[in-house]
């Protein structure tokens, strides 16, 4: 990001008029547009589209080279009239303007005059770009593995071992400062240069990137507002994910533990029809974390599957992983994560052509003493490792917590308004917010959220693992360099 654009999105951040979330959004839009001008004129962008079946199914990669834009994609992703996408966005499926919302749960690209860049609009997970600093062409991809591979430079070429080798802690850092903070340069050498793009918009021009600011909007101001606002856009999302101009339709399924904020997104998603749920039958370090007694109270049809560690009560989450044994960590490893997220395994049967409603980032958002700046910061180093497990079973991902937090000030005045004081329990582990929303559904007190639990595991590997990792999901976009 340039430092005008840092530079006034610092000075807006300490601005009392963001206070105001509408005023605040459309000032920064406007600092950023100023900051990065308008998007240089060129010759029509040419998109072509090619379908192959032998890539993860929701993964894709496009190659620019000058106005060319030629995109590869799984048999998943969806293309249409002016647009390719996977996942799922709060708009008309058929009219395709996944560039016009922030909030768009996949990612992929509007195509027309230009073409712009759609990452999804969340900070876990991101669109890469490789540049050609001698030929200014780039290879765009959801997958940090594709966006190498596509660009010609397979894992033992010393660029890929250097990207690999930053770009977890560069990730770590860029999340923990939010979407219009971050620096998006993860490495570079004498020819090449890797980007981590994370929620704006983008086009890539002669081997250069532009942002295009996403704008923002305020949604709601008390809570029956806020609750309906949550309710009305996880229906947007689900009928863009039925919609029968899909080749593959995505429905709605919630993960559930004990917790409050899979609680609170499962009881949202019920009263909309959406019942199905999938959760782990384990028991952390004394507290059983299963959601199936919640979703049997809700009346939802609950999947029950075992944790990665086993069946017994689980007293240490940390799990050594030897060089031998790289299945099934290898695709949580090749990514900008720590591999956690292997604890999703168990559950791949249920999360095909699903819209997964998760409770993540619920921990900052709802929260009672959030202090979470704009921008979505995830300030966690856990969670950032399903992207190539996701592509390759093919379900979108929705961060439930996340939606509208972009400017969390009015999350954090209506969780500290009097009237919710009848949901505020003044302790540590407290959240007004989900609590009302699973109380008032009829849940009873001292059935959820009760303790903070845990169940992602710490892999203990050696490092040498992490390349060994990267080469065998490369495997998977063999052949894909374009021509």
């Amino acid at each position: 990001m340039t430092a005008p654009v840092v530079d006034a999105v610092h000075s807006l951040y300490a601005s009392p008029s963001l206070s105001d979330h509408h005023v605040g959004a459309t000032v920064l839009h406007h600092a950023m547009q100023a900051s990065l001008g308008t998007p240089p004129r060129t010759a029509p962008a040419q998109a072509t589209v090619a379908v192959d079946d032998s890539l993860p199914r929701l993964a894709w990669g496009c190659t620019v080279e000058g106005d060319e834009h030629r995109f590869r994609i799984g048999s998943g992703v969806e293309s249409g009239d002016g647009f390719v996408f996977e996942g799922v966005w709060d708009g008309d499926f058929a009219a395709g303007r996944v560039h016009r919302t922030e909030f768009a749960f996949g990612s992929g690209a509007r195509t027309g005059r230009y073409v712009v860049f759609v990452p999804p609009k969340h900070c876990w997970e991101h669109l890469y770009v490789v540049v050609d600093q001698e030929t200014s062409a780039a290879h765009v991809s959801n997958s940090a593995v594709y966006a190498l591979v596509g660009a010609g430079i397979e894992p033992e070429h010393p660029f890929a071992r250097r990207v690999f080798a930053d770009l977890r802690t560069s990730t770590d850092v860029a999340t923990a400062l939010g979407v219009d903070l971050y620096e998006p340069l993860v490495a570079r050498d004498g020819r090449h240069a890797f980007y981590r793009m994370m929620f704006h918009n983008f086009m890539v021009v002669n081997g250069t990137i532009k942002v295009v600011p996403t704008p923002s909007s305020e949604y709601f101001r008390t809570f029956t507002g806020y609750r309906a606002f949550l309710s009305r856009t996880i229906e947007r999302l689900a009928a863009n994910g039925s919609d029968p101009g899909r080749a593959t339709p995505l429905v709605p399924i919630t993960p559930l533990s004990s917790g409050y904020d899979s609680t609170a997104t499962a009881v949202l998603a019920n009263e909309l029809g959406y019942k199905e749920a999938v959760t782990q039958d384990l028991t952390v370090r004394g507290t059983y974390d299963s959601g199936a007694p919640i979703g049997a109270a809700l009346g939802m049809s609950v999947h029950l599957t075992h944790h990665l560690m086993g069946t017994e009560p689980i007293e240490t989450l940390s799990l050594d992983v030897g060089a031998d044994q790289l299945d099934p960590y290898a695709e949580f490893l090749a990514t900008a994560g720590l591999g956690d997220d292997v604890m999703l395994a168990t559950m791949e049967t249920h999360l095909e052509n699903r819209i997964m409603l998760s409770g993540a980032m619920g921990d900052s958002v709802w929260r009672r003493n959030s202090s979470l700046p704009p921008g979505l910061p995830v300030r966690v180093v856990y969670g950032k490792s399903f992207t190539e497990f996701r592509l390759r079973v093919g379900y979108a991902f929705v961060p439930v917590p996340a939606i509208g937090a972009r400017f969390p000030q009015p999350i954090r005045r209506i969780t500290r308004l009097p009237g919710m004081a009848p949901w505020t329990l003044n302790q540590p582990y407290d959240r007004p917010i989900p609590r009302r929303i699973a109380e008032q559904a009829g849940l009873e007190r001292g059935t959820f959220a009760v303790a903070k639990a845990a169940a992602n595991p710490t892999l203990l590997y050696p490092p040498e693992l992490t390349m060994a990792a990267v080469a065998q999901v490369a495997g998977r976009y063999a052949g894909t360099t374009a021509a």
